[in-house]
């Protein structure tokens, strides 16, 4: 296993992930929207649907570009549920909103209904859960010249995207070196012990 590959390893299929995400943000922030808590609208004295939209949609979108993108993740079987279960859920978003934005959510049947009004607002909970759920990601090894950071961040991510699909891989470093000192009493005890080697007959003549 190369521990230098993030995300599929090509350059071409992360920047078709990149931006499929950011096409199904739109939509995913669109209909979170509507579902903005109104107390945060009263407290702060603006509508902040869109905000509260931009960021459970970045939560659901995010989270699955960086599950995608993590060294780690990849050796998570949890992880890589969780991340297909946050494209299903951008998926059903999706779906969702395209009945609200034609006025069709009458035609909708009453399993749908009740997805869209009780499961829709639970999505920031669900991410939360999934998260809890996946733990402590397993550790790689160091000596395949990978990184163990959770999460490569916006700026590794992007570094990735634009130099494609290797990264560079960090100086391997060798763990620290011991120093088994010998304590004073030992010191002498050997020091003894080596004349007596070198001159066996030293004790005889004195």
């Amino acid at each position: 296993m190369n521990g230098t590959k993030i995300g599929s390893g090509d350059k071409v299929l992360d920047w078709v992930a990149f931006i499929a995400a950011l096409i199904l943000f739109a939509k995913t922030a669109d209909l979170l929207s509507y579902f903005s808590p109104a107390i945060l609208s009263d407290i702060l004295g603006f509508d902040v649907s869109l905000i509260y939209g931009s960021i459970c949609a970045a939560l659901v979108e995010g989270l699955a570009l960086a599950l995608h993108f993590n060294r780690r993740a990849t050796l998570s079987s949890t992880a890589q549920v969780v991340k297909w279960i946050l494209i299903a859920i951008s998926g059903v978003c999706q779906v969702f909103d395209g009945f609200i934005t034609t006025d069709s959510v009458a035609q909708m049947s009453d399993t749908m209904k009740a997805g869209l009004s009780y499961g829709v607002p639970l999505i920031p909970l669900l991410i939360m859960v999934m998260v809890f759920g996946i733990g402590q990601l397993p550790e790689v090894d160091v000596a395949q010249g990978s990184h163990k950071k959770p999460f490569i961040g916006l700026k590794g991510m992007w570094n990735h995207l634009i130099n494609g699909g290797n990264g560079p891989a960090p100086a391997y470093q060798l763990p620290p070196q011991i120093d088994l000192e010998l304590p004073p009493s030992a010191s002498k005890s050997n020091n003894h012990k080596k004349d007596e080697v070198v001159n066996p007959t030293m004790g005889e003549e004195r």
